[in-house]
């Protein structure tokens, strides 16, 4: 009876150390991460804005450092990173049917203007719109430099990694942490 007295005096001691921690994992790592995430996707978005360099070195080095950035909060797969499939379309992973190598490469072969409009672009496959869809641009064997309209879908997928890494921190900043500290 005594130790059953104790536990239930010892829960308000419990839920306070809880939720210092869960407020430490938001502070520190949750809302840090998703602004870095949306700052390194920026830049990579605004690299890409200038254009498709003979050199696509400097195109590349924006893409690693916005891929290790999301790399760092991509395991928070839960709230914002879920609405709308947006940790697919920013890694759409695993893809065992190379879905976006095919995306890719059916886009290439239309020339689809589908990469002029934004609203569009959102439209198209997950598969197409992220990391993945990028690397096979910046790291395949296509000359982008060469191809004035895989240039074109570097950007619109560059502009769509900015836009989504953008809602994934705006929601967890402005709402979602609020309500996960509440839980």
């Amino acid at each position: 009876m005594i130790r059953l007295l104790m536990t239930f005096l010892a829960l308000p001691a419990l839920a306070s150390a809880d939720s210092a921690r869960l407020q430490s994992i938001v502070s520190e790592h949750i809302l840090p991460g998703f602004e870095k995430n949306m700052a390194e996707a920026e830049g990579l978005r605004i690299k890409s804005e200038k254009g498709c360099p003979e050199d696509p070195s400097v195109l590349r080095e924006g893409f690693h450092s916005s891929f290790d950035a999301w790399i760092a909060v991509s395991h928070l797969r839960f709230g914002p990173t879920e609405t709308d499939n947006r940790a697919f379309a920013l890694a759409f992973w695993p893809d065992p049917r190379n879905a976006a190598g095919k995306t890719v490469a059916k886009l290439l072969a239309a020339s689809d203007p589908v990469v002029s409009s934004p609203e569009a672009f959102r439209e198209i496959s997950v598969a197409g719109q992220g990391f993945f869809a990028m690397e096979r641009l910046l790291f395949g064997e296509i000359p982008i430099a060469e191809n004035e309209y895989a240039c074109e879908l570097l950007k619109a997928i560059a502009g769509r990694i900015a836009e989504v890494s953008a809602e994934i921190y705006a929601e967890w900043e402005n709402e979602y942490s609020a309500l996960y500290l509440r839980a």
